[in-house]
């Protein structure tokens, strides 16, 4: 990759970074390196990038975010995002960049530098550069026009080197057309569907085949740990509290309840899981009643209707039960797990005759099935008559007329099914020409991202092993 760079060097142009620099993001970028006595997450070429630098990427990507979700931009989908993940790669990937570059031998120009803030409109009135503008922006970011300047050095280092890696990348008119027809190409097919359902009266298990099941499977059928717990409810936080205190002081759950005349409830076995449903809306119910030790007392717990205190009774710890608790629920996983084994292999044998050459009719009409064309549809789409699933999604793209048959039976919505390429739509080429400059742009722009994030992998890989970059902090510690 550096040789097809040093190749394309002479080439650069100075395009893209001019027109989508974002202002918040030219201020607090570029801060790696001149903090030694900082903490620090990586080391390259000596310069270190601390630990603040990385706090200040994963703030900036928040608010980048921020401004462009808006209210959408919910915890969970904070989560998604992996923002920390983020904001270390692309402050490993600068540094990175910025090796390359001092590797190459490419420069930024002063002129090239003054150019490039001279364009940016954050700094423009009525289309024209305004040095009081740049001047009070830097002040209120605390930043002097050196520090700024050498920061869009930066930046456009970056730039240059990304390009080169861009320029490198081409897409030929196969590759559109494919394209084209990935997103438009229909196909019609015939299926066979095998219902393990149909299979289900020829599986009669012995009682020894459900232990040797059971054995096997024993920890499907392990119940949990359960206890059981006995509680005093009140209608007063102030006469809940009384009797705890007492309670835990004199150890007379019981008693304290018969001298009150209050009510002793006593609830069944319970797991972690499945609480009383008097206890539904205790948020903390399941963690304090798991908690306690034998003829220990909670805590006074209160909800909408009082205020409650629990004492453990029996706590049962997670066992498997034996073959005569739980037969029933046994035999029936045992049938339906060894129906689909009988289904699927079934299916596999047909698969296998129509590989041969076998007419597909001619099998259908020995077994009893039913052979359905579904017209033409677009694969990826819901199917007619079919449903739709991951699997089937890719086989339909790897069939055609010289391969009419899937490797493998197909797994689609509990059935497994053999599909039959029947034929495929004819493309509108008119369509076509309209979009394919479209699609071309499409397609270049996924595949300059999937340079820039090989060739920066790699580069990564090669200067770990070299030891020209160490990693000193990991992500989970961040």
């Amino acid at each position: 990759m550096l040789e097809l760079m040093r190749k394309h060097a002479r080439n650069w142009l100075m395009k893209v970074i001019l027109g989508i620099i974002i202002i918040v993001f030219i201020f607090y970028f570029g801060t790696m390196g001149g903090r030694q006595k900082a903490e620090t997450i990586a080391t390259i070429d000596g310069k270190t990038i601390a630990i603040v630098d990385f706090q200040r990427e994963y703030e900036n990507l928040i608010d980048f975010y921020r401004r462009r979700y808006g209210e959408m931009l919910t915890d969970d989908l904070l989560k998604k995002l992996n923002l920390k993940q983020q904001a270390f790669d692309n402050l490993i990937h600068q540094a990175i960049i910025l090796h390359q570059a001092n590797k190459l031998k490419l420069e930024v120009t002063t002129s090239e530098v003054t150019a490039s803030i001279l364009s940016l409109p954050a700094f423009q009135r009525n289309g024209v550069f305004d040095d009081r503008i740049y001047r009070q922006m830097l002040r209120s970011n605390k930043m002097t026009p050196e520090e700024f300047e050498e920061r869009q050095k930066k930046l456009l280092t970056i730039a240059k080197v990304e390009n080169l890696i861009f320029d490198a990348v081409q897409i030929s008119d196969q590759e559109v057309y494919d394209l084209y027809r990935f997103q438009n190409e229909k196909i019609n097919i015939n299926f066979l569907q095998f219902p393990p359902k149909d299979f289900k009266g020829k599986v009669m298990p012995s009682r020894k085949d459900l232990e040797a099941y059971l054995k096997v499977h024993g920890n499907d059928f392990r119940k949990p740990e359960e206890v059981q717990i006995k509680y005093i409810s009140f209608s007063s936080e102030e006469e809940a509290k009384m009797a705890h205190d007492t309670i835990y002081q004199e150890e007379n759950f019981d008693a304290y309840a018969n001298q009150k005349k209050l009510k002793i409830n006593t609830t069944g076995f319970f797991s972690l899981h499945n609480p009383p449903p008097e206890f539904s809306r205790l948020s903390d119910f399941v963690s304090v009643a798991f908690g306690l030790q034998r003829d220990e007392i909670s805590k006074v717990l209160s909800d909408e209707k009082g205020y409650y205190i629990l004492k453990l009774m029996t706590r049962k710890p997670p066992y498997i039960p034996t073959l005569s608790e739980i037969e029933r629920e046994v035999e029936r996983r045992y049938i339906e797990e060894e129906s689909r084994r009988l289904c699927k292999q079934e299916a596999e044998i047909v698969l296998n005759r129509l590989k041969k050459g076998e007419d597909v009719k001619s099998i259908s009409r020995q077994k009893g099935l039913k052979v359905t064309e579904t017209g033409f549809f677009l694969p990826g789409s819901e199917i007619p008559e079919l449903g739709s699933s991951q699997e089937l999604s890719k086989a339909l793209f790897l069939i055609s007329e010289k391969k009419p048959y899937p490797d493998n039976v197909l797994n689609v919505n509990g059935n497994f099914v053999i599909i039959q390429f029947k034929e495929k739509g004819k493309l509108d080429n008119d369509d076509f020409e309209v979009k394919k400059e479209h699609l071309k742009n499409i397609l270049l722009e996924t595949k300059k991202n999937e340079y820039l994030q090989s060739w920066l992998e790699s580069s990564k890989v090669s200067m770990l092993k070299e030891g020209k970059l160490k990693l000193a902090r990991d992500i989970k510690e961040l």
